[in-house]
């Protein structure tokens, strides 16, 4: 920890201590991936994952129809079945990854709130001084 941090650790209240302590720590993906799952959006993140692996299996399977197609006609047609389906997956991905970096923003958010709180109760405090 630097200065900083010391400085602002020392002007929170116990309580307001044990609430950032209580809040887990964004560095791992899987910190982050089980935090999303605890929120509002849950349902959708389970149907994004199932139709996520489904979609995938598609793709594999319309890879390997591509080679085993007889007619050129349906080499195209499997083709963009593959292509399509890699498209949706990746896009799934990146919809997945947003939700997780919301979910970091609005906890930075409710971290820095408490220090903003904490900054005006000290204020205040040394006013009544």
């Amino acid at each position: 920890m630097n200065r900083l941090d010391d400085k602002i650790a020392h002007a929170l209240s116990e309580d307001e201590r044990r609430l950032i302590e209580q809040m887990p720590d964004y560095k791992n993906i899987f910190t982050l991936m089980a935090g999303s799952f605890r929120s509002k959006m849950r349902p959708f993140l389970i149907l994004g994952l199932i139709l996520g692996t489904l979609v995938s299996a598609f793709c594999v399977y319309a890879i390997v129809q591509i080679f085993q197609a007889e007619t050129t006609k349906l080499q195209i047609l499997w083709s963009l079945a593959a292509t399509a389906s890699f498209v949706w997956v990746g896009l799934a991905k990146v919809w997945m990854w947003m939700q997780l970096e919301r979910q970091a923003v609005l906890m930075e958010l409710k971290r820095s709130e408490l220090r903003i709180l904490s900054h005006l109760e000290q204020m205040r405090s040394d006013r009544a001084d």
